[in-house]
């Protein structure tokens, strides 16, 4: 049941990443990344607080480092992941991010915690690396220096959050993990120096808030 239930949440994590992604793309007023990750994270902030609140004092026990690590790596991947989004189409994006991300992640586990890969394990990277080349192939679009180092460094970076979320998961609650994430891509998006924030029309709210409920859907069904 509980692999079943795990099985669940990656796809409709998959699926709400990639309407997401989609849209985070098209951004029809070309709203700038700071003002994007900022909805996100109110919405992320909101969603998962009333779950959470009783458990915020959490963050300030002294073994609270790998919650911290989790929504300040968390934050710095989602600036890059938008970044790189908006300077190629999703495909590229998702394949320098995901296509790179079980590479590292992989890497990392095993210089950190020692874990090995096992056959199973190696097929579905395998695969997963598949699925990001066939989904590069159709487009093939070039991409500027600046976006494939932006991609790779997310990327990474990412996996790095994805290796502390592995750990935190154990001892703490998703909304709380959700919650950390949400207030720190806000204070992110606060002190960023990127462009000028949008005045949104009730057109740029509904597209600025339909990212953000895809985002904090995404989140959420990936941390559980």
């Amino acid at each position: 049941m509980s692999t079943r239930l795990g099985l669940a949440h990656a796809l409709l994590a998959a699926l709400s990443y990639a309407l997401m992604s989609w849209l985070v793309h098209w951004n029809p007023r070309d709203f700038p990344v700071g003002q994007m990750t900022f909805v996100r994270g109110i919405i992320t902030v909101l969603g998962a607080l009333p779950f959470c609140w009783r458990q915020l004092g959490l963050y300030r026990l002294p073994g609270a480092s790998s919650l911290w690590a989790r929504a300040f790596l968390g934050a710095v991947g989602l600036f890059l992941y938008y970044y790189t989004l908006q300077g190629t189409v999703s495909g590229n994006a998702n394949f320098l991010f995901w296509g790179a991300a079980p590479l590292f992640v992989s890497a990392l586990s095993w210089a950190f915690l020692r874990e090995r890969l096992n056959g199973r394990e190696a097929t579905g990277i395998a695969l997963v690396l598949l699925a990001n080349v066939l989904l590069y192939i159709p487009t093939r679009t070039s991409m500027p220096l600046w976006v494939w180092c932006t991609g790779l460094a997310g990327s990474f970076v990412s996996s790095l959050a994805y290796l502390t979320l592995g750990s935190v998961t154990k001892r703490y609650s998703g909304a709380l993990i959700v919650c950390g994430f949400g207030a720190m891509s806000i204070l992110f998006s606060a002190l960023w120096p990127g462009g000028r924030w949008l005045s949104p029309s009730a057109a740029g709210w509904t597209y600025l808030i339909a990212a953000g409920v895809l985002g904090l859907a995404s989140q959420y069904f990936t941390t559980m």
